[in-house]
């Protein structure tokens, strides 16, 4: 549930979501190679993902400066039925260099370094809290890396930047 709140996440998160790279032909991004900008990510975003015998809606809204990510933990795994969870946080973001991913997910292999910090939060995260990931669009998809996969990739420091992407893409609305 913490990489989802973070996005990006978790989204970016939310995300999902997230290694993000543009391919530069107007299509809103893919895994060409280069870079995103904040105006690749800015917009709102929304996913619906499997968590623990349930699910998660989870819109992220992003601006130059600043991601917020609002989520409803439902008992169904198609995010209805009945909410039995809820919250938001804002985090402030800033892009780095490009980032390698495995491919696993959508055969995807570069994104964007995304750090983030916690700003305010509702589901327990400390003002101040660092993460350290991975973003990338592909098409009206953004993805986020998932720091859940491999214990040694948390996204706790740069160099524990997770390397592969949560599957449930953020789709941009």
């Amino acid at each position: 549930m913490k990489k989802i709140i973070y996005l990006c996440a978790y989204l970016l998160a939310g995300a999902g979501l997230a290694a993000c790279s543009s391919s530069g032909d107007g299509d809103g991004g893919g895994s060409g190679g280069a870079t995103l900008t904040t105006s690749d990510l800015t917009g709102t975003w929304s996913g619906c993902e499997n968590e623990s015998g349930g699910s998660v809606d989870i819109g992220v809204t992003i601006d130059s400066s600043s991601i917020t990510v609002a989520f409803e933990a439902y008992d169904a795994a198609d995010c209805t039925g009945n909410i039995i969870d809820s919250g938001s946080e804002t985090l402030s973001y800033t892009l780095g260099g490009s980032c390698t991913l495995d491919g696993t997910v959508a055969g995807i292999t570069s994104g964007t370094e995304l750090d983030t910090t916690v700003v305010t939060s509702t589901v327990g995260n400390t003002p101040g809290d660092k993460t350290y990931d991975c973003i990338t669009v592909s098409g009206n998809n953004l993805y986020v890396s998932d720091d859940e996969a491999d214990p040694a990739k948390d996204a706790s420091a740069p160099d524990k930047r997770p390397t592969r992407l949560i599957t449930t893409p953020f789709v941009k609305q």
